[in-house]
Order: C-alpha cells, then structure tokens, then sequence
C-alpha cells in the first residue's frame, strides 16, 4: 500500500517511448481517481471485480485509486475495501487538483503500458475495458468511450450536460484531425509513454480533452467505441458547470490560434508519435 501525499502532476518522471513501446495486453492498470466518493465505493469494489471476470485469467490487473483531495470518508472507506488487495494502490492529493490532475498521478504510478482510466461513479461499465483493449494498437494513443457514437447511448444523464459535452465534442471535431464522436469522456484506455510527459495545462475535466488534442497534434492515432452512458448511482457531480465552459472555450481557442499560426506540425512533434491514418481534410 502506497501513500502519495500532494503529488504535483507537472513533476511526473518522463518516459521515453512512443510508436516502438511495447505493448503488453496480457497486462493492465486501472485507474480511478476518485473526489467524495465514499458511498460509491462498494459499488467501484463491484464493477471491478467483475472486470476482473470479463477480462479473464490472462489479464493481470492492477488497479490505482487516486482520492483527489476528498474532504469526505472516501480515503478511509477506500482502505477499508481495498486496502488488503495485493493488485490496487492507493495514492492521495492533499487537496483537490482535478480530475485531470488525478488522472495523470495514476498513470505515473501504473507499471503498465497499457492505462485504463475509469470514473469512480461508474457511469460507463469498467466491463468496456476488456473490448478496448484489442484496439490499443502500435499508432494508437487513446481509445476513448463514446456514448455519442452512433452505437452508442445516454441513460438519464440531465439535457445540459449533453449539451455541454455534446457541444464541445463539436468545437474539438472542427479543430482536431481524428474525427471523433466524443472528446470529452474520462472513461478511456491509454498508451502510458504517449501521455505521461504531455505538457498539459488544465487540470479539470478540460484537461481530459487537452490530453487528447496533444496527441492528436503530435500525429497519434485516437480510436473509439461505442458506449452506454448512464447516471451516476451514488453521491453527486463535481462538474461545475461555468468554469468548464470558461476552461473549454479557452482551450479551443488557443487549439485555433495554434492551427492558424502554425498549421502544419513542427518537425519535433511529428517524431513524438506515428502520423495519424484517416485524418480530416
């Protein structure tokens, strides 16, 4: 069991690597940041077991909670059902830097290449991991859940988060080169080496889809598969609403100043990932 007092992302160890990493889908970690969670984490401690299941014998899974600064019982009750696991780590924020922030603190602490994150609320059934998985290919940075793809769907999720996710996923199709159904959902598998040392600036839920716009400059290959997404089952969202909007606005915009002033990507980010197959016109 480890304890990672106020860790800052910006100081994650870099790992070199790209395209010729190896990838290992016989292992796996998965991380959940978690933010006021404690009614919830029985019902995380069930899904994952049963990840565990759909994932079968052949997959080794580790598994990283980050409590990103929770003024609730979320880091007693987290060691209360995980503490004794031999396969989950448990890291704390002294105080809570966002969801990007604890995203990026999991994935330094992962062993694995292979990093699924996950939300704490499991909005999106962590089962879906085990059809990502074959998709996290040689190119391939992200492979992203998307309940706006045509397969997909939204169960009771309130109408103005759908038109806030739905309307950035908008903004970030007109300005990226993978053509995506959704760019801002958590639930994601990653290559660790693609993302680890990203010069990332937003720490919320906007960095979620600044992590992909980075990999997407630098010429990564970004995959998605079709989604439900439903109502959180316990506690209540952190998403708040203005300072999303302000934070993606915001980055959209220096995504458009970055394209009209330097359209075509410096030589030092194409070597930082394949190019991409399939981009926009």
């Amino acid at each position: 069991m480890t304890r990672l007092s106020d860790p800052t992302p910006a100081a994650n160890p870099r790992v070199q690597g790209g395209a010729d990493t190896v990838l290992d889908h016989q292992s796996l970690t998965v991380v959940a940041p978690c933010f006021n969670e404690e009614e919830g984490l029985h019902y995380l401690a069930e899904k994952l077991a049963k990840l565990q299941t759909s994932l079968g014998s052949q997959v080794v899974l580790s598994i990283v909670l980050v409590d990103d600064g929770s003024t609730d019982n979320t880091w007693d009750v987290m060691h209360d059902l995980f503490g004794r696991r031999p396969n989950v780590t448990c890291l704390r924020h002294k105080k809570n830097l966002g969801i990007m922030a604890a995203t990026a603190t999991g994935i330094a602490a992962s062993t694995d290449e292979a990093v699924a994150v996950i939300d704490s609320d499991c909005s999106y059934d962590p089962a879906l991991i085990s059809k990502m998985l074959p998709l996290l290919k040689e190119d391939t940075s992200i492979v992203t859940a998307s309940p706006y793809h045509p397969q997909g769907q939204v169960e009771g999720v309130p109408e103005w988060r759908l038109f806030l996710s739905k309307g950035a996923s908008w903004g970030y199709r007109r300005l990226l080169r993978n053509n995506l159904a959704t760019y801002t959902s958590c639930f994601r598998l990653y290559r660790k080496s693609s993302v680890v040392s990203l010069p990332r600036r937003h720490d919320g839920f906007s960095g979620v889809a600044e992590v992909l716009a980075l990999l997407d400059r630098r010429g990564w290959r970004i995959d998605e598969v079709p989604a439900v997404l439903t109502t959180r089952k316990y506690g209540q969202s952190k998403l708040k609403l203005m300072r999303v909007v302000r934070d993606h606005l915001s980055l959209m915009s220096s995504i458009a100043v970055g394209k009209i002033f330097f359209n075509r990507i410096p030589p030092q980010e194409v070597s930082a990932g394949p190019q991409v197959r399939g981009e926009r016109d």
